[in-house]
């Protein structure tokens, strides 16, 4: 894994590279049911401790399909799969720096997820506000974290106020650079 790890960091995605060095990952076949018959397809399997799996399922498909290719750098004569899937680690719960970095993407999804009509508010948000105490009772006081929502209702007041219209948000929130200017550079090293 580490080719993998090292692929990920080649393209400056340090965020990748450190929740993929917590887990587990490996190319494997499996028989998938075509009706009439069946079909080995080459998957880029994941195993990973809580919150670590929990963000890499939330990442965006682009982000998904990186990681993908960087688990199939250890095969270079194997095709890349499309996208990953994660399984849960018997383990305990990943800590330190990548088990924050996991709790700050599934921040992050949460709230683009609720301003673009993804998940509703009123089932995530004692999820969220659980989260964020979390965030900032685990972050370094040397590291910025200004997000000034403590429940995504005060979220939904700004993105409301600045941007009323759905078709206003899908394009901002959906593209990889708000997601990536999200989290502080110091977050994603």
């Amino acid at each position: 894994m580490t080719k993998a790890v090292t692929f990920l960091e080649s393209l400056q995605r340090f965020d990748l590279a450190m929740l993929l060095g917590a887990a587990r990952a490996s190319l494997v076949d499996v028989e998938v049911d075509q009706g009439f018959f069946e079909e080995v397809v080459r998957q880029a399997r994941i195993v990973a401790p809580t919150p670590i799996g929990e963000a890499l399922k939330a990442l965006p498909e682009h982000d998904r399909k990186r990681i993908a290719q960087a688990i199939a750098t250890d095969d270079p004569r194997s095709a890349v799969p499309a996208d990953i899937t994660v399984e849960a680690a018997d383990a305990p719960d990943g800590t330190g720096a990548p088990a924050l970095l996991a709790e700050l993407i599934i921040h992050r999804e949460m709230m683009i997820s609720v301003a673009t009509g993804g998940d509703r508010i009123q089932e995530v948000d004692d999820y969220y506000r659980a989260r964020e105490v979390r965030i900032r009772q685990t972050l370094p006081a040397a590291i910025p974290y200004d997000n000034p929502h403590p429940d995504l209702w005060s979220w939904f007041r700004q993105w409301k106020a600045e941007m009323p219209q759905f078709t206003d948000r899908r394009p901002i929130f959906g593209s990889s650079s708000v997601r990536s200017s999200m989290l502080s550079p110091d977050a994603r090293r």
